[in-house]
C-alpha cells in the first residue's frame, strides 16, 4: 500500500512537470497596447489533489459597435508550474472570447482583453473654429469591484445657437479610459446628451469641449 501511494504522489508530480513545461503566455491579435481594456482578471485557483481543475472566461466587448483587437494571458508563476491556456472560440476580430484554463496547480494569470474602439470622439465640424459653448476636464475616480457611470446634459445658451462641434479627447491614453456615447442631440442640434461608462475597477479622465456655430461670443 505503500508503494502504491508513492506511486501515486511521484505520477502526479510528474505529470504537474510535463504539463508546466509549456508556455502560458500568450498575445493573439494586435498587442501593441493601444486601445481600451475591456476585461482584466488575475485569475487565481487553488491546488487540487490529484486532478486537473478547469475555468472558463466568456469575455464580450460592451456594445455590437466594437471588435476584439488583442487577448493577452500572462504567466504570473515563472516557475514551470503554471497551467495551460487556450481560446476555444471567438477572439480577435469578433465581438466576444471564450477563454479555457487547464490549472494543475496554483494558477496565477493576467488576463487582458483589448478592444478595438476609441475612447475619443469629434461628432461634426471640428476645426477649432467657432466658439466654446461649454468646456470641461472631467476627472471621476474608481471605485472597488464596480463601473462607474456619469451623465452630461449640455445646452447652447440661447435659443439661435446649435451645437457645431462636440470634442471629447481621452486624457489616459493608456488603455485604461472609459467609453464615451453621445445618446441625444449634437450638432445641428441646441442641446447633446453624452453618457460615460468607466472599465471595471477603474476611474475615468476626459476632457469635454462643446462648440457653437453661432458668432457672437458665448459665455
Amino acid at each position: 500500500m505503500k508503494y502504491l501511494v508513492i506511486f501515486f504522489v511521484g505520477f502526479a508530480v510528474v505529470s504537474q512537470f510535463v504539463w508546466g513545461l509549456k508556455d502560458s503566455n500568450f498575445d493573439d491579435g494586435d498587442c501593441d497596447g493601444n486601445g481600451m481594456v475591456i476585461y482584466e482578471e488575475v485569475l487565481k485557483v487553488k491546488y487540487a489533489f490529484m486532478k486537473h481543475t478547469t475555468r472558463t472566461r466568456n469575455v464580450c466587448t460592451p456594445d455590437l459597435n466594437s471588435k476584439i483587437k488583442c487577448v493577452q494571458v500572462k504567466d504570473l508563476r515563472h516557475d514551470g508550474l503554471n497551467g495551460d491556456a487556450e481560446i476555444t472560440e471567438g477572439g480577435p476580430g469578433h465581438d466576444l472570447t471564450n477563454m479555457k484554463y487547464l490549472v494543475i496547480i496554483l494558477v496565477g494569470l493576467a488576463v487582458a482583453v483589448w478592444g478595438l474602439k476609441d475612447s475619443n470622439i469629434d461628432a461634426g465640424v471640428c476645426d477649432g473654429e467657432g466658439h466654446i459653448a461649454y468646456e470641461e476636464t472631467m476627472e471621476i475616480p474608481w471605485a472597488f469591484a464596480d463601473y462607474m457611470e456619469e451623465t452630461r446634459d449640455i445646452c447652447t445658451p440661447s435659443n439661435n445657437t446649435t451645437i457645431k462641434c462636440v470634442e471629447i479627447k481621452d486624457l489616459r491614453n493608456d488603455g485604461t479610459n472609459g467609453k464615451a456615447k453621445i445618446t441625444e442631440g449634437g450638432p445641428g442640434h441646441k442641446c447633446v446628451t453624452i453618457k460615460f461608462k468607466s472599465q471595471f475597477n477603474r476611474g475615468m479622465e476626459f476632457n469635454i469641449t462643446v462648440w457653437s456655430n453661432n458668432n457672437t461670443l458665448i459665455l
